[in-house]
């Protein structure tokens, strides 16, 4: 009897709309979800470029919220989009009043400017987003005072300076803002010192100028257990300089937390990426010989958790995330390129998930989101790049998307509901805004392994005999995913154990879960098809 092919259709990702007509890609940045819509930058060379877009699922409402800039040079170059209550706020240009705060509520007349901070056509140059004591900080320049910390609740009457750090019209310029529950720290971008707000004038002020913060690169603010760390340099000159290492904020001040210094006191140990997970404070750092490598520190010592790459830098991709009380990291060695790799802190416990693009070759794993309970992720396995998602440290990644002639990334991905909104391309339309419908549960159940269940042969070529654990009786149920997720096959089965014929069944080539089900039981187990 010949198997029939069952399609669910809602988990087959598809394009919403060609925003920008043919093969141009519409270059969607800075998704951000607001009810039941999102929130994007996009462009369309029949409005102009970069204006802000909405959508909610559809083709008819995913339309341009507002030419803000009728310019298709530059059009309004929004950017820092921030949600806050009812509302995204951002900056934007409008060709007539520089630079300067706007917001929308997700409807074209609900989208307009705050307030012009620098009057005229000078530009306040908004920055630095960041939601703090239930008001939105930020960065702004004013003629009269240059460009300091102000804050707004997304109203013209509510957008204030909050200190005129730096006197006169001379600039503090606030940057790398990171917010605690009750202090906001930042850096001044000039003179690279370290300051502190608790919301009001009186309460901004000098923290140090005893280190130089952001000099080189981010200030890797983070809190562990209850303090601020961050990457700081010794001052020129300093009688006992470490060069750069981690510091904290104390109560009198800031303190150097680390000494490292190698190879002939050439080498420093330039902390990057910190990033707390199970209890440890973790970065990338550099002791002599062992290049740049995974760093922890437990509140008392720094320590090196692993030489990844004795034969130079482990590789380390910029970024290390959090999921589920394990680390996760993109690094790597000449024998299998950059992967995904997953650390507990220890040695022993630092290791490739998984070597995505078999080989020597990387699969380039970025832009890490973790989305519920799941984690996303970019790479390529040598059939272009995709979305993969990782539903627990103890599974395995696997695709999420598959875009037929093109790819998809999650550097620009969310999710309202079921539905999950991410730029993908082909060679037809560009690179375009496309969604997919799947729930969180069938996406676990993809990465169920609580019973064996053994498949002969496995690779397959022509068919193939599944043996049943012996709890999962008849009537059951046999279904085939792809590795999206994708139903492709559902077949009810009566005799054991069950025998398959693939050549009554349309499968490519390649890797899919087979899944027996009787009740509530379930038995789960990834089956190759090489061939038929």
């Amino acid at each position: 009897m010949a198997l029939m092919l069952q399609y669910v259709s809602g988990q087959q990702p598809e394009m919403i709309k060609d925003i920008n007509n043919g093969t141009a890609s519409s270059y969607i940045i800075y998704m951000t979800t607001l009810g039941n819509k999102v929130i994007f930058k996009a462009t369309n060379h029949e409005y102009s470029n970069n204006e802000p877009w909405v959508t909610d699922g559809t083709p008819d409402g995913t339309i341009m919220l507002r030419e803000i800039n009728p310019s298709t040079v530059t059009g309004s170059s929004m950017f820092n989009l921030l949600r806050f209550n009812n509302d995204v706020l951002f900056s934007a240009y409008d060709g007539v009043n520089g630079s300067e705060l706007w917001k929308t509520d997700g409807t074209s007349s609900g989208t307009v400017m705050v307030k012009d901070i620098a009057p005229g056509n000078t530009s306040s140059q908004p920055g630095e987003l960041i939601l703090f004591k239930g008001a939105v900080y930020f960065s702004a320049y004013h003629p009269d005072t240059g460009t300091e910390l102000w804050k707004t609740l997304g109203t013209e009457e509510s957008t204030v300076l909050v200190a005129n750090i730096t006197e006169g019209a001379a600039s503090t310029k606030p940057g790398y803002l990171f917010a605690t529950t009750d202090k906001l720290y930042f850096i001044g971008l000039d003179n690279h010192n370290l300051y502190v707000s608790d919301g009001t004038e009186g309460g901004t002020i000098l923290l140090s100028d005893d280190v130089t913060i952001g000099q080189l690169d981010n200030a890797f603010f983070t809190e562990y257990n209850g303090e601020v760390y961050f990457r700081g340099t010794d001052l020129p000159g300093s009688i006992d300089g470490k060069g750069t290492q981690l510091w904290k904020v104390t109560a009198g001040g800031v303190q150097r937390v680390t000494a490292i210094v190698t190879g002939d006191n050439s080498t420093v140990l330039d902390p990057c990426h910190l990033t707390v997970s199970a209890g440890k404070l973790f970065f990338t750092g550099e002791e002599y010989p062992h290049g740049n490598e995974l760093w922890v520190y437990d509140g008392n010592t720094a320590v090196m958790v692993k030489d990844i790459n004795p034969s130079g830098h482990g590789n380390l991709g910029g970024f290390l995330i959090s999921f589920r009380g394990k680390l996760f990291f993109s690094a790597g060695d000449a024998t299998t390129g950059v992967e995904l790799w997953i650390s507990d802190g220890t040695e022993s416990g630092t290791k490739p998930v998984k070597d995505i693009y078999p080989g020597n070759i990387s699969s380039g794993v970025v832009s890490p989101v973790i989305i519920g309970d799941t984690l996303f992720f970019s790479a390529n396995n040598g059939t272009g790049g995709e979305i993969w998602m990782l539903t627990s440290p103890e599974s395995q990644p696997q695709k999420f998307t598959d875009i037929p002639d093109g790819g998809a990334e999650s550097s620009e991905l969310v999710r309202i509901s079921k539905t999950y909104f991410f730029n993908a391309g082909d060679a037809t339309y560009g690179t375009e805004l496309w969604k997919m419908n799947i729930s969180s549960s069938d996406i676990k159940t993809l990465n169920h392994d609580s019973r064996l269940l053994r498949v002969n042969p496995n690779p397959i070529r022509d068919h193939f005999i599944a043996e049943i654990p012996g709890d999962l009786t008849p009537p059951l149920k046999l279904s085939i995913y792809d590795a999206t997720g994708l139903l492709l096959l559902q077949k009810d089965v009566n005799t054991l154990p069950p025998a398959i014929d693939l050549n009554t069944i349309d499968l490519k080539p390649g890797i899919y879960i087979l899944k027996i089900t009787s009740g509530r039981k379930n038995a789960i187990t990834k089956i190759v098809i090489s061939g038929h």
